[in-house]
């Protein structure tokens, strides 16, 4: 929860909105630009890219999620890991697996190429 200065307080708030206890109240999760995807956008460009280095990539995301941690909205920070996504699976079973990177968000998503 590195990510997240007010995290308790976040975590009561959502379980009182997911056990239903939550009806009276407004949640909120704020959507702030982040510089990190900035950076990413100057220096990687759209489109079909290379297998990423993994530890790159973690710390994009470290980078990436260390924004948020002083918004003391209803959010918890959180990532999807989509460098590993799609592609895994038929790559694990020896397809052709490709990259492509999406500025607007810093993703780098796999995928495989049919192969049956």
């Amino acid at each position: 929860m590195v990510y997240k200065n007010n995290y308790k307080e976040a975590i009561a708030r959502l379980n009182d909105l997911y056990t239903g206890k939550g009806h009276n109240r407004i949640y909120a999760r704020m959507c702030i630009s982040n510089p990190v995807v900035e950076q990413y956008a100057k220096a990687h460009s759209n489109g079909e890219t290379v297998y990423p280095d993994l530890n790159e990539r973690i710390q994009f995301w470290d980078e990436y999620l260390s924004c948020y941690s002083s918004l003391e909205d209803d959010s918890i920070p959180a990532c999807y890991l989509s460098e590993l996504d799609e592609g895994l699976y038929g790559g694990l079973v020896g397809g052709e697996q490709r990259f492509v990177n999406d500025n607007s968000n810093g993703w780098v998503s796999s995928m495989t190429i049919p192969f049956f």
